[in-house]
């Protein structure tokens, strides 16, 4: 077995062992549950001001419904959240908005390896992300693959909302990313 296969595995792994005590997803942290994946953007990714990745987050239930509409198309069917294929794995009806907050999160991906958000923490202003990766050859190709995610993630996790945007942002090793409420205003008044 490849390294890089048996890297994603072990990771799935032990992240499932976390998922067994927490009730967590396999493959996910605990209080970190995916709703949805889908290729592509909510906007064009491609401009100076848009990071390596970004996290779209939502306090509360109205804003929830417009950021559901403007990510999940109606026609997307169900997918496998453990391999990281676009799809539904849940619905907004599953977000405890008390003790969760809704996010959307953007990102890119080799068209070989799937990856998703996996892990997010927040020690109050900074922020850190985990993503996972599904590696089902004995490579990755190496080109760049647009998606967004929408996830359940336990408010905790995540900044204040008076503490958003946050650009101390952590993706496993890449310091380009982004944190705010959602819709973040440099990706949706980008001119392309």
């Amino acid at each position: 077995m490849a390294r890089a296969m048996l890297r994603a595995v072990v990771v799935l792994a032990a992240m499932g062992v976390l998922a067994g005590c927490s009730g967590a997803v396999p493959g996910y942290a605990p209080g970190v549950q995916p709703l949805a994946k889908v290729e592509g953007w909510r906007v064009e990714p491609f401009h100076p001001d848009v990071p390596f990745g970004l996290v779209e987050v939502v306090y509360d239930r109205d804003t929830a419904e417009q950021a559901w509409r403007e990510n999940v198309p109606e026609d997307l069917g169900e997918g496998d959240s453990a391999e990281g294929e676009p799809g539904r794995y849940g619905s907004l009806d599953d977000v405890d908005f008390s003790a969760q907050v809704l996010v959307v999160w953007h990102s890119g991906q080799s068209s070989s390896c799937p990856s998703w958000l996996a892990g997010i923490e927040s020690d109050g202003a900074a922020v850190a992300i985990e993503r996972g990766e599904y590696v089902p050859q004995d490579a990755c190709t190496d080109d760049y693959n647009p998606y967004r995610m929408v996830l359940a993630v336990a408010a905790d996790r995540l900044p204040e909302p008076g503490l958003l945007p946050t650009q101390d942002v952590v993706i496993d090793t890449i310091s380009d990313g982004r944190v705010s409420a959602y819709p973040d205003e440099r990706v949706t008044n980008q001119s392309g």
